[in-house]
């Protein structure tokens, strides 16, 4: 080997471990972008003698090179490098321009290897991730070369950079790739390094996951850009996109081959953030995703059945949240059977299971880092309905009306707090900012306010008697249009909603701040704190995050969530949360499984002292049972919401929840003894109770039917739960058969209505996200959504309708409703009191509704289902699958009406039908009996 060249006494070399391809692709990429610099040809030579170099040499493309070769290799390395820093020097090229800016990317590429960025990137299995783009950027990346056209109509290409410069502007392909590049330069290697020299704390880990999920955020909103651009205009003009030569638009940006497999992924891996995985567990996630892919290509050579329950495995796997180490392991084990079995049929299996194995065993601690995006939501849509007003025109005016300056300064400061909310790259974002920002447009309202008063307060004072009077006028006083109220009116109401929004946003920093001391005394003792903004959002259906709520309250181990003990939806003191949420040590289930105990346990009015229930409800003719009945949503669904509602939890949970937990604890530890009875009569009795809840709901559609989901997907879990061991379920199955046969029947009604609701759902975020991101679904796939949506619709209604019909038809309601506006006005009269009239109203209401059999029992057989499948069909049928996913969502919104004509129509039908037959049997009775003949002699 050479001896290397020394510079300043200190030897050039390449940092870290590398091969001969990483060397070869950190030059030969600038091979593609020759037509930037000054003198092409000259670059293009250069090129081609680095390759034919690097081609001469005995080493192995892929082989980590040994201590001599790196030594050639730098040296080799050099001598080129240091021709391509004098191309830019020299370059022309406005800095800042495009042209200069893709030149820099090529440069810090290089230097990324020089530094040995590429190396650690390859140690920690991410190198794939980052040249993924870099090979795109190479291969199909548009430059500076425009077809044109002479007179005679023969094409040629020229190089136009003005052109090129206003082409880029207008698309994000410049961007996607930059952003790229400065994620794995600023935040991936600075942590990796960081994780290497074991400097890492959970701080940094929340950083850098917070860091990824903005950048993937970013990709998102580029990627979708780029499957929008259409092939017209400058785009069919320019190279490559004009010709098929090293790349498309439509196979590499917007296809398979980069971007639509980029974009799937990139919403693939913002999930999994959410599930709680971290971003160093992509590579591990791939290899199970590759796994998976092998399965599928041999799909033919597995049975049916078993390949059915190995989808199901996936599928459950892709969607499990994990919270902890112990999560993630228990995660990770239940999809390593699949690939151990089935390495035989699939054999690339066992190549990519051996890095797996070996990724599983880096113990990433789960650091969840979800913004809070009901709020987000919330917020935008009120700023957007209070601005709404002050983009007013005059009537039938074709002008349009020009906005004074302080008009302008107001539209802007709320353009700029919507973009900040609505930039989901912002998933944690500053409370405080957020209080800034609505405090700003506060004083912009007001500005406008007073100038806009200014010009009638000098009239308004000479007219006035005294000032007093004049101040009440100018402060009734507003503008003569139509117009101009309506935009005054917007920024009155402005100015005093966005001082609440602001306050509302402060205080959740206040409400941190106050709390710190008593957080900072639970992590000291190894509790939990996770702040709401940090709790794991829906991440497929509305109802996740609530039950996912409900059940750490109900665990072994309850996290403190500070904004549940702040002003705002407070659903415990610290003092509560200290007494009533104490820890519970018992081995042998999960957290997760304990809170559905637990909660089965609550769900039972005797796991509650009576005499403490009667302390707490004022009652006089109701039983302590009636009490709980009409009080239990107030410890149990409400812990599911955000809202004030929630903060009622705080008035039961010490002589509700604390007896729960500790009959799940006696439960739980008498089944680690052997003695399963305690544990069946808990889960078959709660069981029992939240799907008596599920059928006597009053509404169970998807808008106002929350605890209908709540309550099936906490009823589905509790099953499952029970189902993890077969004694145990059928022991629970015999306690419902003992009590009445039918209660198994009806819970797996729930359960096929929760499928319906749940299909419905998914096809609904099905055809919304198509919509959005812009990339249609096949006719077939559309139809299908629609059949889904509008099933569980007809189901809803129908049970909504008879349900309501079941109360007011009721005798018994009847009556007692005829006197509730008295006994509300006169209790005295009475001799009650307000909890009598409730519990007195909602006692008759729960022993009026039963089970409703046009639905409960149709679809226990194939006939009703069929039935439904033909009411379905009947009004999908005006559905025109053909059309775009956003005008079919619209049309869906008008579903109610549809389904209440052909439910009337249903119902006349049958009340016609019962006339005939009444009709017939009085005609039949009316007729004379023909007298029997007298008997003959016996026989």
């Amino acid at each position: 080997m050479k001896e290397f060249e020394i510079i300043d006494d200190v030897p050039f070399l390449i940092k870290g471990n590398v091969t001969k391809n990483d060397v070869f692709t950190a030059y030969t990429y600038l091979n593609s972008f020759v037509s930037f610099f000054n003198n092409p040809q000259k670059i293009e030579d250069d090129g081609v003698e680095f390759s034919i170099g690097l081609q001469n040499t005995n080493v192995e493309s892929i082989e980590v090179m040994d201590s001599d070769d790196m030594v050639y290799f730098s040296e080799f390395f050099k001598s080129h490098y240091d021709k391509f820093n004098a191309n830019i020097a020299s370059l022309n090229a406005p800095k800042g321009s495009y042209r200069w800016k893709i030149i820099n990317i090529l440069k810090q590429n290089m230097d990324m290897v020089v530094d040995g960025d590429f190396s650690l990137l390859n140690e920690f299995g991410l190198k794939k991730e980052y040249t993924n783009y870099t090979d795109n950027f190479s291969l199909a990346f548009p430059l500076p070369q425009f077809v044109v056209e002479d007179n005679e109509g023969h094409r040629r290409e020229v190089t136009d950079y003005d052109r090129y410069e206003r082409y880029l502007a207008t698309t994000k392909f410049y961007e996607v790739i930059e952003d790229r590049q400065n994620y794995f330069k600023k935040t991936v290697v600075p942590y990796l390094k960081d994780r290497k020299a074991g400097k890492v704390n959970e701080q940094m880990e929340k950083e850098y996951k917070s860091e990824t999920y903005q950048h993937l955020y970013r990709q998102k909103k580029y990627l979708e850009s780029i499957m929008a651009v259409k092939k017209e205009g400058e785009t069919k003009n320019i190279y490559p996109f004009s010709s098929h030569e090293g790349g498309t638009l439509e196979l590499d940006w917007q296809g398979e081959r980069f971007g639509a497999t980029r974009l799937e992924k990139v919403n693939k891996q913002i999930k999994f953030l959410d599930l709680g995985w971290s971003p160093e567990d992509f590579p591990m996630l791939d290899d199970i995703d590759a796994m998976w892919d092998e399965i599928n290509n041999h799909k033919d050579e597995i049975a049916t059945r078993d390949y059915l329950k190995l989808q199901g495995v996936y599928n459950k796997f892709m969607n499990t949240s994990i919270s902890s180490i112990k999560e993630r392991h228990k995660a990770l084990d239940s999809i390593r059977p699949i690939f151990r079995k089935y390495n035989e049929v699939a054999p690339a299996v066992n190549s990519i299971s051996e890095t797996f194995e070996d990724k599983v065993k880096n113990d990433y601690e789960p650091i969840v880092v979800s913004g809070d995006e009901e709020a987000r939501r919330d917020t935008i849509k009120k700023l957007e309905e209070l601005s709404k007003g002050l983009n007013a025109q005059h009537r039938g005016s074709l002008k349009e009306h020009r906005d004074r300056a302080d008009m302008v300064n107001l539209k802007n400061k709320i353009k700029e707090t919507l973009d900040y909310l609505k930039d989901r790259g912002n998933r944690i974002y500053d409370n405080n900012r957020v209080s800034d920002l609505f405090l700003e447009i506060r004083d912009l309202a007001d500005t406008y306010v007073k100038a806009k008063r200014h010009d009638a307060e000098e009239r308004i004072r000479l007219e006035a008697e005294n000032e007093e009077e004049a101040l009440a006028e100018i402060e009734e006083w507003r503008p003569k249009t139509k117009m101009g109220v309506t935009r005054f009116e917007s920024a009155l109401n402005l100015k005093s909603e966005c001082q609440a929004i602001a306050n509302s946003f402060s205080s959740v920093v206040n409400a941190r701040n106050d709390l710190k001391g008593f957080t900072d005394e639970l992590i000291a003792d190894n509790r939990k704190v996770m702040h709401a903004e940090d709790l794991i959002l829906a991440n497929n259906r509305f109802y996740d995050n609530g039950v996912k709520q409900i059940i750490n309250y109900y665990s072994k181990d309850p996290m403190f969530i500070p904004e549940h003990c702040g002003e705002n939806s407070k659903m415990y003191t610290k003092e509560q949360f200290r007494e009533q949420f104490k820890r519970i040590d018992v081995d042998g289930i999960s957290n997760e499984d304990f809170a559905l105990v637990s909660y089965a346990a609550v769900m039972d009015h005797n796991t509650i002292n009576p005499e403490d229930g009667m302390k707490k409800w004022n009652h006089k003719q109701y039983s302590y049972v009636d009490s709980f009945y009409r009080n239990r949503t107030m410890f149990t669904l409400d812990m599911a919401l955000t809202s004030p509602r929630a903060s009622m939890s705080k008035n039961f949970l010490g002589f509700t929840l604390v007896p729960a937990r500790n009959r799940a604890k006696e439960a739980i530890e008498a089944y680690n003894n052997g003695d399963k009875s305690l544990l069946a009569d808990i889960m078959a009795k709660g069981m029992e109770e939240i799907n008596k809840e599920c059928y006597k709901m009053g509404d169970i559609s998807i808008q106002k039917g929350h605890n209908f989901a709540y309550n099936t997907e906490l009823l589905s879990k509790m099953i499952n739960f029970t189902k993890k061991d077969p004694e145990l379920y059928a022991a629970v199955k015999e306690r419902m058969d003992q009590k009445d046969p039918e209660i198994r029947e009806l819970i797996t009604d729930n359960m096929r209505l929760k499928r319906y609701l749940d299909e419905s759902l998914d096809s609904r975020a099905k055809l919304e996200k198509a919509a959005k991101m812009k990339t249609p679904l096949s006719p077939a796939v559309k139809k299908e959504c629609i059949n889904k949506i509008v099933r569980y619709e007809i189901v809803a209604y129908t049970q909504n309708i008879n349900n309501q019909e079941m109360i007011d038809t009721n005798p018994a309601v009847v009556e007692y409703r005829e006197t509730l506006s008295d006994k509300i006005m006169h209790p005295d009269k009475y001799d009650v009191t307000m909890e009598d009239i409730h519990i007195g109203e909602q006692v008759l209401v729960n022993e009026a509704i039963k089970p409703v059999r046009q639905i409960y029992h149709r679809l226990r057989s194939q006939k009703g289902r069929n039935q439904l499948g033909e009411t379905t069909l009947e009004i999908t049928s005006d559905f025109n699958p053909g059309i775009s996913e956003r005008n079919i969502l619209r049309d869906l919104d008008k579903l109610d009406k549809k389904i209440s004509d052909i439910h009337s129509k249903s119902i006349l039908e049958i009340r016609n039908k019962t006339k005939q037959v009444e009709a017939q049997v009085k005609q039949k009775n009316a007729q004379p009996k023909a007298q029997p003949k007298p008997k003959g002699p016996a026989m």
